[in-house]
């Protein structure tokens, strides 16, 4: 059931990233900004699709899921910077700082160290998620059981 919700989130998110992504597209387009851009075009670095793969197979996260991140937050740059967010994956040290000691990340224009620690993140933000859901759908099965004792109450 777990890993379900998991999925589900993750389907969640990557359709949440991807309309980002192409209405960002559609506006850069419209201000004549870019070509036209395919999304199969956008190839990432041979450094993201090996740090993502590994940090998926770690954290349970799906590499395309973290590549999309990536393109999304800096496209790929790990030199990004913007309003206090830096790097690949725009970690805030200002919100991170204690995840950044635990894990050991000194430099977040690093791209492994930058991956690591968003990655972590998006792996706490999951599991929440997950719990969150359980209880919901625990409820929900406790107050069904609740209604069909009482209608069987009535029935007899």
């Amino acid at each position: 059931m777990k890993k379900i919700i998991g999925i589900y989130i993750v389907s969640i998110i990557l359709t949440l990233i991807f309309s980002s992504f192409i209405a960002a597209v559609v506006r850069a387009e419209e201000k004549n900004e870019i070509s036209t851009i395919k999304f199969s075009e956008i190839v990432p670095p041979e450094d993201v699709i090996t740090i993502s793969e590994e940090l998926g197979k770690q954290y349970n996260i799906c590499p395309e899921t973290i590549q999309a991140i990536c393109w999304k937050e800096s496209r790929f740059q790990s030199d990004a910077e913007n309003v206090g967010c830096i790097g690949i994956m725009q970690v805030s040290p200002k919100w991170h700082q204690d995840r950044m000691d635990k894990l050991g990340v000194t430099d977040l224009k690093d791209i492994r160290q930058n991956m690591t620690v968003a990655v972590d993140y998006l792996s706490e933000l999951v599991r929440d998620e997950e719990d969150k859901m359980i209880f919901k759908a625990f409820s929900a099965v406790q107050d069904l059981r609740l209604y069909l004792e009482k209608k069987e109450g009535k029935d007899r």
